[in-house]
Formats: structure tokens, sequence, C-alpha cells
């Protein structure tokens, strides 16, 4: 599954018999195979269809096995959402270059190499970020200038705190609030009951609505959901 916040459990409750069922959080860079894959399992799963899910993803990036479940939300606030962190800045980067009086054209190119230099650099040579940034912001240069505005009182390291709080307690509350969502009304636990009995294929939405007395609208909402669900299964 790549569902964020859906647990193992959460599968494993709305399968008819035990599955083997691995938890994968990649990221958008995958589109261009310098994706962040990270791994979690159950137990049941073998060593022969982790090294399946992990040859799947390897071919877009690279991958991480974790050994906590949990981690999978800290996991989504850092790789999985980070990306459009970066994006963020990089976009008031260029917005505030053309604002300086260069070409849209021009801050673009700028940025991007800049942004594709700089992280080439880290991760070829030995130094830190820290490390590279110190060794750029000379005392009374230009990037001192600009970095102490950064780094005034703390607000961007409390700013992206807060950040990557938020995006990890999302993460966490998906996880426990969407089963609530949508599977605590009696439609949504008698049509699953009903479900187990009848063929996924040639289940008749009529059937169940005149069986349980409940709009087709709701029966077919919620068989959506668990076809979604099996989807999402990597077995």
């Amino acid at each position: 599954s790549i569902v964020a916040g859906k647990k193992i459990n959460f599968f494993a409750k709305y399968l008819n018999h035990p599955h083997q069922i691995i938890r994968a959080m990649p990221n958008l860079p995958a589109l261009v195979e310098k994706g962040m894959t990270c791994f979690i399992s159950n137990k049941m799963t073998t060593k022969k269809n982790k090294n399946i899910a992990e040859e799947l993803f390897v071919s877009v990036g690279i991958t991480i096995w974790l050994k906590k479940e949990s981690d999978i939300d800290k996991v989504t606030a850092i790789s999985g959402s980070g990306p459009a962190y970066f994006f963020l800045f990089i976009e008031h980067l260029i917005s505030e270059a053309v604002k300086l009086g260069l070409k849209q054209t021009v801050a673009e190119k700028l940025v991007y190499q800049t942004a594709f230099g700089s992280i080439d650099l880290l991760l070829k040579g030995k130094k830190s970020a820290r490390d590279l940034k110190k060794s750029i912001a000379v005392k009374g240069g230009t990037t001192e200038a600009a970095i102490n505005i950064f780094e005034k009182n703390t607000q961007l390291k409390k700013i992206i705190g807060q950040a990557l709080k938020a995006a990890y307690n999302r993460s966490k509350k998906i996880g426990g609030n969407w089963i609530m969502k949508n599977f605590r009304a009696k439609i949504a636990k008698q049509t699953l009951k009903l479900l187990k009995i009848y063929e996924w294929e040639s289940i008749s939405i009529d059937i169940i609505s005149k069986k349980l007395k409940f709009s087709k609208k709701k029966i077919s909402r919620n068989i959506k959901i668990k076809n979604d669900l099996l989807k999402n299964i990597n077995q």
C-alpha cells in the first residue's frame, strides 16, 4: 500500500484471511527515477516478496526499510511531503528574483541550476550542509547578510519544525480517523459483511440495497472503498 496514514492492521482487518502486507511511502521524484521510498511490512511477509517490492521501487530511486511502522508517519512528513517544501522555496526564490529585475526565464534557470548543483555537491562531497553553508557565508559578505535574515530569532527553524509537525500529525490523524469516517456507519459494516458472501465481480447493488434498506449511493461508495483497498494491497 502507498496510502498515507493507513496502517497494516487497517488492511488486515478488512481482508477475509491473512495476507502479506507491505506499506511503502514513495515521493514525487520517482517520476524521474530520483525517488525516495521507505518500506515496512507485517511479520507474514516473506523475504522473497520484500525483495520484489524493493526491486520495483529501486528502479525509480533509493529505498529504505524501516523497523517501526510508526516511523512511516515521520517519513511521510519528511520525504513524502518534502519535495513540495523545496518547490515552495524555489517558487518564492524565483518570484523575488523577478522582483529584483531579472526576467522570469533567467530567474528560473539560475534557481534551478543552483538548487541542482547544491544538492549534487552535498551528495558527492564530504561536508555537511552546515559546513557548506559556513564556507559560503563568509563574515561581512552577501550570503551572510541573507542568512542572518533567515535565521533571525531562529524563525525559519521554528517554521520548519511547525510545518513538519503539522504534516506528521495529519498523517497520524488520517490513519486514526479514516476508518471512523468511512466504516463506522452500520451501512459500511453490513455491506462488508455481504461482500464476503457474494462474489465481488457479480454482486448486485440492488440486492444489497433491498436487503439492508440503504441507498444505492451509499452502498456503491462502500464497495468502492473496499475495492480501492484491495488495489493497494501487495500480496
